[in-house]
């Protein structure tokens, strides 16, 4: 008879790094600011709902032109004031027209009885910047969204200087019915700390022998700075930062030229991601001409980081993030994933949008 072949078993279990919590975990969501529409979706008199965390909020403009994101639900019986209309600056519940006001104080029912004095609905800190509307969650934003600036820091550009573009990245383009990602924000951002899979994935060559030993660490902010050449040859600089769980920042120089560029991921709902581009370029002057061309080159911004997340794409929508066995090449990633795990959680607005 011949000798039994003898085989090794494989430990039982799978490798992991460690535990983590995932949005919507506890009922607590990152404290960030979340781009929750486009600015052309909201008027000057009507009121759009958007599904936000694990619930929903409507939108709408105040007196002022200002945007404020509210709970959606009318405290009175439920209704959902995104089916409501504006009066007098206010918006009117469908249900029994109670008036909430740009506190979201009720000010007038629709029977003529006062209003009970803790009748209002929850805000959330609002902010409109480069064509979208962000809510931070949160009763006091923690940090505030960045200026754009050049690459070294040394000149911030106001609003007004700059040519923005807008733009929502699409995971899914060839399915109609599915844009979302199913992943949280934060599994998605630590891909710019992830500088493996820029020379694997994206065939980028560092300049810097440790790109890692960049980064520098704050409470609600990492940022680095990168040299390097992409794959067609083009030297690439640029300066990234990454605020909260999901926004990022960049400030590059492509073939000598400045260029700006922000992304942003909301939470449509629990274990799910869209993803907000915005691509900046310096106005030379308010000359028509010289507008045109800012604008096209923003609009090329949003285009040339389309794709690049493209690159990505098949990876992220089939990804089972659960990291396992890191190496001394993933030290970054490692650091930045904790970084992630660390940032501070909470759901204010949970009986208000639910």
């Amino acid at each position: 008879m011949g000798k039994s072949k003898t085989t090794t078993s494989r430990p039982a279990g799978r490798p992991s790094a460690g535990d983590f919590w995932c949005e919507g975990d506890d009922g607590l969501f990152s404290q960030t600011w979340y781009p929750v529409c486009v600015s052309a979706d909201v008027g000057a008199d009507n009121v759009i709902g958007r599904t936000f965390l694990d619930g929903e909020v409507i939108v709408y403009r105040g007196a002022d032109g200002s945007p404020h994101v509210f709970g959606a639900y009318c405290v009175h019986m439920g209704a959902n004031l995104k089916e409501g209309t504006m009066v007098d600056h206010c918006v009117r519940c469908p249900y029994h027209h109670w008036q909430f006001d740009d506190a979201g104080q009720c000010v007038k029912t629709g029977s003529g009885d006062p209003p009970p004095p803790s009748a209002n609905l929850f805000e959330y800190p609002t902010v409109e910047r480069w064509g979208l509307i962000f809510a931070f969650n949160g009763t006091e934003p923690l940090w505030q969204l960045p200026d754009f600036a050049d690459v070294l820091g040394e000149r911030r550009f106001d609003d007004v200087e700059l040519c923005t573009s807008t733009g929502q990245l699409d995971y899914f383009p060839d399915d109609p019915t599915t844009k979302s990602i199913p992943l949280d924000p934060w599994m998605i951002i630590t891909n710019p700390l992830d500088f493996q899979h820029f020379v694997s994935v994206h065939e980028m060559t560092f300049r810097a022998a440790r790109p890692e030993d960049e980064i520098v660490w704050s409470d609600h902010k990492c940022e680095f700075r990168i040299l390097s050449t992409n794959r067609f040859g083009t030297p690439y600089d640029n300066h990234q930062a990454i605020y909260g769980n999901n926004c990022l920042y960049l400030s590059g120089n492509l073939n000598g030229k400045w260029f700006g560029f922000f992304a942003a991921q909301s939470i449509p709902e629990p274990g799910k991601s869209d993803i907000y581009f915005v691509g900046a370029s310096e106005k030379a002057s308010d000359l028509e001409e010289d507008v045109a061309a800012a604008q096209a080159a923003a609009d090329g911004v949003v285009a040339m980081e389309t794709e690049f997340f493209m690159q990505d794409i098949s990876i992220l929508r089939s990804l089972h993030f659960r990291p396992g066995l890191l190496t001394k090449t993933d030290t970054a990633l490692k650091r930045h994933i904790d970084y992630l795990q660390g940032q501070p959680r909470a759901h204010p607005g949970a009986d208000f949008i639910r």
